[in-house]
């Protein structure tokens, strides 16, 4: 009998073991998923909204839109965005840039954002700073329709040395809503 409470205390222990192992795996795992983040949020409400975006030149840096180090003034980074209605009934998409930034706020506030039509030559959607583009609509789409958008973001020529060392981080919410 005492081998037989062994034997089931030893078998307790080793799924105690495994079970201790196969967590910390997926603690690992969740906390590097979590260190990732990305520059849309999409609100589809149900639309059928899809976004993809398309890397520029040298700016392909992961899988995050503007994800740059080291810019200077004077310096532009385009992007290319492209929004699809997959859905059944017509939509109007509108954007706006959020600031996530855990430390101060001095590059977002700075940082200017274009949106084209199309391509860098197309007509111009939003030109200002990017902490000022809010609910801007995109455009209207049908079903089964996209567009495609050129971003520009660039820092203005005459910032100086108080932006050295400075982060910003920021998302674009992008949102399907009724006509």
């Amino acid at each position: 009998m005492a081998r037989k409470k062994n034997k089931n205390a030893i078998k307790l222990i080793r799924f105690g073991f495994m079970a201790l192992i196969i967590a910390l795996v997926f603690s690992v795992v969740f906390n590097n998923l979590s260190d990732t983040t990305y520059a849309f949020e999409v609100q589809d409400n149900g639309y059928g909204l899809q976004v993809s975006s398309e890397k520029i030149g040298a700016n392909d840096n992961k899988k995050m839109l503007f994800n740059i180090e080291n810019m200077a003034p004077g310096d532009e980074y385009a992007e290319i965005v492209t929004v699809k209605n997959s859905g059944k009934e017509s939509f109007q998409s509108i954007i706006t840039a959020m600031d996530t930034s855990t430390q101060g706020k001095l590059l977002f506030e700075t940082l200017e954002f274009e949106i084209r039509e199309g391509n860098a030559n197309g007509t111009v959607i939003y030109d200002g700073k990017l902490k000022d583009m809010k609910d801007i609509t995109l455009c209207s789409l049908s079903k089964n329709k996209k567009k495609v958008y050129y971003m520009l973001l660039s820092l203005p020529t005459g910032a100086g040395n108080e932006y050295q060392n400075q982060n910003a981080n920021f998302k674009f919410i992008i949102t399907a809503d009724a006509k």
